[in-house]
């Protein structure tokens, strides 16, 4: 009876398993790719001074985007921010950047702030493109500096490979998706090829010979700090880190990132 009863509860045990999986396995879009509020986007960026603008997308698709012009003789920044957040996200950093005289650019997701189409990793790559061409016909190519952050390092890095920047600023990246879900899910096997976006930047890392700035605090609870320093090592130099020991995920800028970011663009010549 006893025997029976265990034989039992570990079949249900082993449902339950397989089932969160499965469920896991489905619904990864949905868990990468949250989305945000997009009431607050378009007032936003006006009051910010920021201009709104709508990029055509390879698929039909009009992309909400948000362009600051740099002052003469200064870079632009093209922003990618990270999963929980939207192009209002980074505003207060935006306001840092432009009292220097930088220029960003924050192309906002498909099926974030509002934006129509559900967000793939193909498609926000090409998206990222056409990001790109768009900021290109405003801001020379080599005065074009990719900023990630987050979820967006995949696709900075992913763009970076493909179309090199005058530099690269990483803020907490990942190897890949698979490693950040690995450590997050650590009861649960993550494989690369179940996953629909593995935005793999181990895989494309050693492409990108610009100067690099890898920016993560060691107190990381969303994305492990050992990621980031794992894909710093693995990245080709020139290349800098800033690592706190004290910072979180979303506070690197409280324990003084945005100093090693103003010195990083400093040395840019900048």
């Amino acid at each position: 009876m006893i025997r029976r009863l265990g034989v039992r509860l570990l079949i249900l045990v082993g449902i339950a398993y397989l089932s969160l999986f499965v469920a896991l396995f489905f619904y990864q879009r949905a868990i990468l790719f949250p989305g945000a509020d997009p009431s607050r986007v378009a007032r936003a960026l006006t009051v910010s001074g920021m201009r709104e603008v709508f990029i055509a997308s390879h698929d039909g698709l009009s992309l909400r985007a948000g362009y600051l012009p740099a002052k003469k003789g200064k870079p632009t920044l093209v922003y990618f921010h990270g999963n929980s957040g939207d192009i209002v996200s980074p505003l207060p950093r935006v306001k840092r950047l432009a009292a220097l005289g930088y220029g960003v650019f924050i192309p906002e997701y498909r099926g974030f702030g509002g934006n129509p189409g559900r967000p793939t990793q193909h498609d926000m790559v090409l998206d990222a493109q056409t990001a790109l061409t768009y900021v290109q016909t405003y801001v020379p190519r080599d005065e074009i500096i990719y900023y990630g952050v987050s979820l967006g390092t995949g696709v900075a890095v992913q763009l970076a490979a493909l179309h090199p920047p005058k530099a690269l600023i990483l803020e907490a990246p990942y190897t890949s998706i698979a490693d950040a879900a690995a450590a997050r899910f650590r009861y649960l096997p993550v494989l690369e090829f179940l996953l629909f976006d593995p935005f793999n930047s181990m895989d494309e890392i050693d492409k990108i010979h610009c100067p690099k700035l890898f920016l993560h605090g060691e107190q990381d609870r969303v994305i492990p700090f050992s990621l980031g320093t794992q894909l710093y090592e693995a990245a080709p130099e020139p290349k800098q880190a800033w690592f706190h020991p004290e910072a979180g995920h979303n506070n690197l800028y409280q324990h003084g990132a945005f100093n090693a970011i103003q010195a990083f663009l400093k040395s840019l010549g900048d």
